[in-house]
């Protein structure tokens, strides 16, 4: 789908090994993160099929930021969320993405980062800073909530990859 995406899982396996001793102690946390990876992964290669398995059935889906961009910006249910998450990633062309910090704590994985990119409908340039927060259940995505702002132009992006 876009190849920018195709480099996030390996983005985020980096951050999630990066400067932590105690790693080894973390399989529930490494199969979460392992989960996430092949959720991106998935839409990266547009595969909906595969995505399905890696969300629960009553999956929350919720973004938060600016209004205007042609996103689903909540959905409930497998259903809901499968249908947002297409149409979200097939809006946007991502020219970079960065994962500046990975957390994860049993059940829980938080993203920071930026993403920059274009709108596909009206070819509007975006740079947004990102957290993205992941539930997990039995090792599928059972809550999805992204945050979203715009970057101030004058401050530089890190470097993509």
């Amino acid at each position: 789908m876009d190849a920018v995406l195709d480099r996030f899982p390996s983005l985020l396996g980096v951050a999630f090994e990066a400067e932590d001793a105690r790693l080894a102690d973390k399989p529930p946390e490494r199969a979460n993160v392992a989960a996430l990876q092949a959720l991106y992964r998935s839409i990266a290669a547009g595969d909906l099929g595969q995505i399905e398995g890696l969300l629960t059935d009553d999956i929350v889906f919720e973004l938060f930021g600016p209004s205007n961009p042609p996103y689903v910006m909540e959905a409930r249910g497998k259903t809901a969320a499968l249908a947002g998450i297409g149409q979200n990633f097939q809006s946007s062309e991502w020219s970079g993405v960065t994962v500046e910090t990975l957390v994860a704590q049993g059940d829980l994985v938080v993203v920071i980062g930026t993403e920059t990119g274009r709108f596909r409908h009206n070819g509007v340039s975006f740079a947004n800073q990102l957290v993205l927060e992941y539930r997990f259940r039995d090792g599928r995505v059972a809550r999805h909530r992204g945050w979203a702002w715009p970057l101030p132009v004058e401050r530089p992006l890190p470097p993509s990859g």
